[in-house]
């Protein structure tokens, strides 16, 4: 009686489990997508906001303030979150400018020329410090007339910036009037001042 040899045992057919493996890519790619934000909130504000918002109903649109404050950019203060948040009227052109010394806190201004009038362009800060994130604190009467609006807005350099701006009317000429002479028009002077707070003052 011829044996015949048992066959050969069939060789076990292994499934990967892929479950664990599965979890781990998708720990990883969660990791490296956090970091990707986290990186990007660590950039800050940029210098100058992409789009800005002009006041509904003045016919005075905004421009970045950013140009105009580089004049008294000292050490890189005003910082870029502070730059961002300031505004200017269209149109309107530097007188004047005071740099700081930073022996302290920063302390520093600009003065412009305004083509509207102080009403108007007294509305146009009242609604684009509210709008950029100030916190107006109150609107009086200037000492040597217009008036003069304060608001204040924290940084990300640890301190509190203070703004204030100051409104007055300012005397221009405009086109030639029906009789020969120039009709003058009433514009505005607007001294905008920036100051570096700490905690104790």
């Amino acid at each position: 009686m011829t044996e015949t040899a048992p066959a050969p045992p069939t060789p076990a057919i292994v499934t990967a489990r892929r479950g664990p493996a599965l979890i781990i890519l998708g720990i990883v790619g969660f990791i490296s997508i956090g970091g990707a934000l986290l990186a990007l909130l660590g950039q800050g504000p940029k210098s100058v906001p992409s789009t800005i918002a002009s006041p509904p109903g003045l016919d005075l649109p905004a421009a970045h303030a950013a140009a105009d404050l580089r004049q008294i950019t000292v050490d890189e203060e005003p910082p870029s979150d502070i730059v961002a948040a300031l505004v200017v009227p269209a149109g309107a052109t530097m007188t004047a400018h005071t740099i700081p010394d930073l022996q302290t806190l920063y302390d520093g201004s600009i003065t412009l020329s305004v083509p509207a009038t102080p009403s108007t362009t007294l509305a146009f800060y009242q609604y684009e410090l509210a709008h950029d994130g100030w916190r107006v604190t109150e609107t009086v009467a200037a000492v040597g007339g217009g008036r003069d609006v304060y608001a204040d807005h924290d940084s990300e350099d640890g301190y509190t910036w203070e703004v204030s701006v100051d409104v007055s009317a300012r005397t221009g000429a405009i086109t030639p009037a029906l009789n020969g002479g120039d009709t003058p028009a009433e514009t505005s002077s607007v001294a905008i001042r920036l100051i570096e707070r700490d905690d104790e003052s």
